[in-house]
């Protein structure tokens, strides 16, 4: 369940609402062993139904404000998960670091390989 410290975009706050409900009616069942799959199972599709209206028919601030949101993936995030033994390089010869730019090598399945991507900010 989400913590009331989450950053939640407006648009999605039918989301937080039926995921609350969700876990309300989890927590009576476990509590009072009341079998609830059918009230649950419910709950599920209105869910997805309600994700699938909201985000197939975002305006264009919308998506900037999900591109921009605080819990979206780094690059970072991406590459720990793809790439094995990622070495950041630093630098250039003339200027400096760029705090916008990642890039570094790896291995990807076992291959060797470089790679660059913008950092968020």
């Amino acid at each position: 369940m989400e913590s009331n410290t989450e950053f939640l975009l407006e648009f999605e706050k039918p989301l937080r609402d039926l995921q609350r409900q969700l876990q309300s009616i989890i927590k009576i069942s476990g509590d009072s062993g009341i079998d609830v799959g059918e009230e649950t199972a419910a709950i599920i599709r209105r869910i997805d139904q309600t994700e699938r209206k909201i985000y197939s028919s975002l305006t264009p601030w919308q998506r900037v404000q999900l591109s921009r949101h605080p819990k979206r993936p780094y690059s970072l995030d991406y590459i720990k998960v793809l790439f094995e033994d990622f070495q950041e390089l630093h630098g250039d010869r003339v200027y400096g670091d760029d705090q916008a730019l990642i890039g570094g090598t790896a291995f990807f399945q076992g291959s060797t390989c470089d790679g660059y991507c913008p950092a968020k900010g």
